[in-house]
């Protein structure tokens, strides 16, 4: 049987990094003077790729004006979403006063992030990358503050499921803030009257005044201890970003959150890299930092998520990020720019690959993603697992290995990089490794329901024949009862034992939600036809008459896949 799932994740994992939400208002035009100098003092090197096609001042005028537009339309989405820019009429002066007061009075322990990538964007102005945490006397919300946020926030989805938020390959239960108006409407008072006087005091080289600040999004988060309920890494939307804790440490085993490069500020390794906040404690940072959400393993961890642009300061790189609308030629154009702008960032290389790839340029795009490993960030674990996928499929499994060593460097909880590891193992003949990754797979708590279902159904394939194949396919199935790879193995399984019914109900589960090539349709249809023949020889059924032969197979595979393997057989001739 073949063993699935090496190449499903190419694309996921290009399009999973962070998904940029734009936003957009009336500014000076940057020159291109100005932006040669952002090139310069951003970038890791100045060499000129040979594969990079040079950007005429035409062409990088033209996107940084698309970029201008999609910030100024996003600041005003942002103001109709969060309405920061309209006064507090429900506070006494004594109450603003008093808020004042209490930001004041917040104490931060201060970190750094150490990392050869660069920001995508104003790196010279936040590049140093300082994270602010709360110190433990001195939290942002109260207690009973909490209680209230949580409350409201499971009270507008009583009775229904909680809702949920993707993050690349996972799904977290959260919703966004905007789209629940009672969570809103007391969210938008804490961001006024404390996150955005905390962001300027904080990063005041950036922040002139509150009033610049805008929420370009934010979210609500329920972590429970379910496969797939953590984040991916990622970088958030917008300049500036913070995360707030909403209920104790003690509720709840895992969880935090890990930053890449996170240091104290004498240099040493912080936590191994993991923040843990208690109850309404807040960090604050640099938005384009790489960072994830651990799984919790037991309880219940609640958080809020915020991200704020400065609407007086576009964000040229971010902004031609978000492309999804545009032609393919518009999105290579504008990630060229972007290379151009910014060729320190190592965000944009792995999806101007795809681009290319796309385009029929395999070798370019591969080339793409060399010079990010060799010129721009080492250990660039999305740049890795791209150029590992390619490696992959030319059958280049040493380098293909290689490359996920990176990425595991980067996420050692990368679920579709353990698989590709366990496929390169398995194309090498290295069986023992094989299984090795596939047990580190099903040990690593928080990874997506398939991955964790296409590990179990690779086990078991490495198990055929023996007495507990078949519970590694039911496994499987109780993660994803709809997995056919899981299925149809589940099927051979049945049928190497002679156990025809049973064999002939998971083929034809697979042949009622068919999802693949032709040619693999009609051999699971063969497969079923075959079952069919011996259960009925096995039955004794009367094989001299076509009429009765034709009448068991149609009830035994289905009038349906009785007539499709037919009619394909005739066509075939």
């Amino acid at each position: 049987m073949k063993r699935m799932g090496a190449i499903d994740f190419l694309q996921l994992k290009i399009v999973k990094s962070c998904k940029i939400l734009l936003i957009i208002l009336s500014l000076p035009q940057i020159s291109i003077a100005s932006v040669s100098t952002v090139a310069v003092t951003t970038g890791r090197t100045n060499e000129h790729p040979t594969w990079l096609t040079p950007v005429s001042k035409n062409v990088l005028q033209k996107y940084l004006e698309i970029a201008r537009e999609r910030h100024n339309a996003f600041v005003k989405k942002a103001l109709e979403n969060f309405k920061t820019d309209h006064p507090l009429e429900v506070l006494s002066g004594r109450e603003l006063a008093a808020e004042q007061a209490l930001v004041d009075s917040l104490k931060f322990k201060e970190f750094c992030i150490e990392s050869s990538n660069k920001l995508p964007d104003f790196h010279d102005e936040l590049g140093d990358r300082k994270v602010f945490v709360t110190a433990p006397e001195t939290p942002i919300l109260s207690h009973e503050e909490c209680k209230e946020i949580i409350e409201l926030a499971e009270a507008a989805f009583a009775g229904k499921p909680f809702p949920t938020l993707p993050s690349g390959p996972y799904h977290i239960g959260g919703f966004w803030i905007k789209d629940v108006p009672e969570v809103r409407e007391w969210y938008v008072r804490k961001v006024k009257t404390r996150l955005f006087p905390i962001l300027r005091r904080q990063f005041p080289h950036f922040v002139d005044s509150v009033a610049d600040l805008v929420v370009d999004n934010s979210y609500f988060f329920k972590y429970t201890p379910i496969p797939g309920r953590r984040t991916d890494i990622h970088t958030d939307q917008g300049c500036l970003s913070f995360t707030i804790a909403l209920n104790s440490k003690h509720e709840y085993e895992g969880g935090g959150t890990w930053v890449e490069g996170l240091k104290s500020l004498d240099g040493k390794e912080e936590n191994k890299g993991m923040i843990e906040m208690d109850t309404g404690h807040v960090t604050v940072r640099p938005a384009g930092i790489r960072h994830c959400g651990m799984p919790v393993t037991e309880g219940t961890r609640y958080i809020i998520g915020g991200f704020c642009m400065n609407s007086k300061r576009v964000e040229y790189v971010r902004m031609l990020m978000e492309n999804d609308d545009a032609c393919e030629t518009s999105i290579r154009e504008g990630l060229e720019c972007i290379i151009t702008i910014n060729p320190g960032f190592d965000g944009a290389y792995s999806h101007l690959a795809n681009s290319y790839k796309k385009m029929g340029q395999t070798e370019k795009a591969q080339k793409v993603l060399e010079h990010c490993l060799l010129k721009v960030n080492p250990c660039s674990g999305e740049t890795a697992y791209c150029l590992g996928v390619m490696y992959y499929e030319q059958k280049k499994y040493k380098d293909a290995i290689d490359c996920m060593t990176i990425c595991l460097a980067a996420d050692s909880a990368d679920g579709e990089a353990m698989n590709i590891m366990a496929q390169s193992m398995a194309k090498t003949g290295n069986v023992a490794e094989e299984d090795k990754w596939y047990q580190r797979i099903l040990s690593t708590p928080g990874l997506c329901k398939k991955v964790h279902a296409l590990a179990y159904c690779n086990m078991g394939i490495l198990r055929e024949g023996s007495d507990d194949e078949i519970s590694y396919y039911q496994k499987s199935l109780e993660i994803l009862p709809d997995y056919q790879p899981a299925i149809q193995s589940l099927g051979s399984a049945y049928a190497s034992r002679k156990e025809w019914d049973e064999a002939a109900k998971a083929y034809r589960m697979v042949l009622e939600s068919f999802e693949g090539k032709k040619e693999d349709r009609l051999d699971t249809l063969r497969l079923l036809y075959k079952v069919a023949i011996q259960k009925i020889r096995q039955g004794g059924g009367n094989m001299s008459s076509r009429e009765q032969m034709v009448q068991q197979l149609n009830e035994l595979m289905g009038f349906e896949n009785y007539e499709l393997l037919t009619s394909s057989i005739a066509r075939k001739g």
